[in-house]
């Protein structure tokens, strides 16, 4: 499968399921609003990472795995519309899981100048989940969700659109 039907199989797929999702858990929850516009914003960057990632990425065992558990982080954050601090935690798990899938792809293709820039930016994508989740436990579980949303889409219209993350010199 090419690099962009794969993302587009994956992130429709995931699309699909997204909606599902929030229909079922999350649709009378006010909060569940910026938590779906999130996991859209997550869509859109995952197709752009997918098409890049997976044109360079070794085949093996190991990032199947990763593959496959990342893919269990989505389904998870499609049926955790309806609670914030689950959002948040599973946020923060998929974030953390891409940190160290890239970590171990940094060692199997050493030159790329991609990498280090995608595992910071994973590692501050897993901090703000973890400070959303903080939020939340402190009471503020609305607030935690906006700033969650608002943060992060504002995160990727930079890194799409302002200063793109994802071209394939960024990967030499």
């Amino acid at each position: 499968m090419t690099p962009v039907r794969k993302a587009t199989f994956a992130c429709l797929s995931f699309a699909g399921i997204g909606l599902f999702g929030w229909f079922t858990t999350g649709v009378e929850n006010v909060a569940s609003v910026p938590l779906l516009v999130y996991y859209a914003v997550l869509l859109i960057n995952t197709f752009f990472s997918i098409r890049i990632f997976s044109a360079i990425t070794p085949k093996s065992f190991v990032q199947t795995l990763f593959d496959r558990v990342a893919a269990v982080f989505y389904l998870a954050l499609a049926f955790s519309f309806g609670s914030v601090p689950t959002f948040a935690a599973v946020s923060a798990g998929l974030f953390l899981l891409a940190v160290a899938k890239y970590v171990h792809l940094k060692g199997l293709v050493p030159s790329s100048a991609l990498l280090p820039r995608k595992i910071v930016l994973n590692t501050l994508a897993a901090l703000l989940s973890l400070f959303a989740l903080a939020l939340t436990l402190l009471g503020f579980s609305e607030a935690a969700a906006w700033v969650l949303c608002i943060i992060f889409a504002l995160a990727n219209i930079y890194l799409l659109i302002f200063n793109p993350m994802y071209r394939i010199e960024r990967s030499r």
